[in-house]
Parts: structure tokens; sequence; C-alpha cells
């Protein structure tokens, strides 16, 4: 979901920078993205907490409640192809699953901007599998379907997120559209947005 189809790794990372400025502490984007792209919530609160040198609490107090200052609206994200790649895959009759470590409330927000109904299956951070690379996230999704890695692909934007997908036995496409410094090299393919993904499927 981040990363993937909305570009709000970027979002995330600017007002994670933002939120450590305020504090005084001052990160480069690609110090802030090595550590927050593609991590789960518990993994990004421990990094916040070890940034600002505060207890995890309150370390993810202060994170929320600057995120609920600076709301993220996912429809302002969106890769320009994202909804129509889906709606391609899905009148085509793939299985489609939507494998995200962020919350179920944020999924609920993204799945507004048109895209409900057109996902088979939802994995969520709340579901408490494992975070990337472990491919629990991947694995939970292929049992649902009752199929197996080889028969699955991932697209992905981060290096753990690459990892799982590569670890539960699927062909992992590395998305780049985001425009961050992140390594995608150990993908099986890496494109540079879902416009190259739509002419595949057209």
């Amino acid at each position: 979901m981040d990363g993937t189809l909305a570009n709000s790794e970027k979002y995330y990372v600017y007002v994670s920078q933002q939120c450590f400025r305020q504090r005084g502490v001052e990160l480069s984007t690609k110090e802030i993205s090595d550590n927050i792209v593609g991590a789960t919530m518990a993994a990004t609160y421990e990094y916040v907490a070890k940034v600002l040198n505060v207890d995890i609490e309150t370390g993810k107090k202060i994170y929320d409640d600057y995120f609920l200052e600076n709301p993220l609206n996912y429809q302002d994200y969106l890769y320009p192809s994202s909804l129509k790649l889906i709606k391609l895959l899905k009148q085509k009759n793939y299985l489609l699953a939507l494998c995200t470590m962020n919350t179920k409330e944020n999924v609920i927000n993204f799945l507004k901007c048109g895209f409900e109904g057109l996902f088979d299956y939802v994995v969520y951070y709340e579901d408490g599998i494992k975070e990337k690379p472990y491919p629990d996230i991947y694995l939970k999704a292929l049992e649902h379907f009752k199929i197996n890695g080889q028969e699955a692909i991932v697209v992905e934007d981060s290096v753990a997120g690459v990892l799982a997908g590569k670890n539960a036995g699927a062909y992992v496409i590395g998305n780049k559209e985001a425009g961050l410094d992140i390594d995608l090299s150990r993908a099986d393919r890496i494109i540079k947005n879902l416009d190259e993904l739509v002419e595949d499927y057209e």
C-alpha cells in the first residue's frame, strides 16, 4: 500500500523529519527512510524512542500526536496509475491481496480512495504478524488463497518488503516510483512506476 500504490512513504518520511526537528534532532531523509520505510508500527515506535532518547510509550505518544496534527490524505498521494492497475487486474480475475504493515484505520482511509471491493483479501498491522523481512504477511495471503509462493507476484518498495516477498517464495517487483534512495536490487524486476505494469496487462 504505502510506497507501492501511493507515495505516502514520502509523507511519512517528511512528517517524521519535521517531528524530530521540532524536538531538536536533525536527520536526513535517507536516515529516516532507511529506518521507517517498510517497517512495522512497533519498529517505527522503537526507532522514534531511540532518536528522541525517550521510552517507547513516550515516543509513541509524541509521534502519534504529531501525525494527528498533520493527517495523511491518501487521495493526495496516489500514484497516477494505481487505481487503473488494480481495476485492470480485477477485470482479468487476478486474486488481489493488500498486504501492509500499516494500521486498519489507515487501510480503511486508503480503500476509500476508490479501492473498495477491489481487493479479495487484506492483511494489516493489527493481525499481529511478524514484521518484514519475515514473510508472514505474504504467507498469510498465500494461505488464504490456497496457493504457493511460485504462483504469486509481490510488488514492494522497501528492502525489508522485497526480502519478505522473496522469503515467501514469490516473484518480487520493486517499484521505484516513490523516488527514495532505496536499494531494491534483490527484487526479480525493478520498475520506474506502475505505468509499466499497466502496459504489461492491458
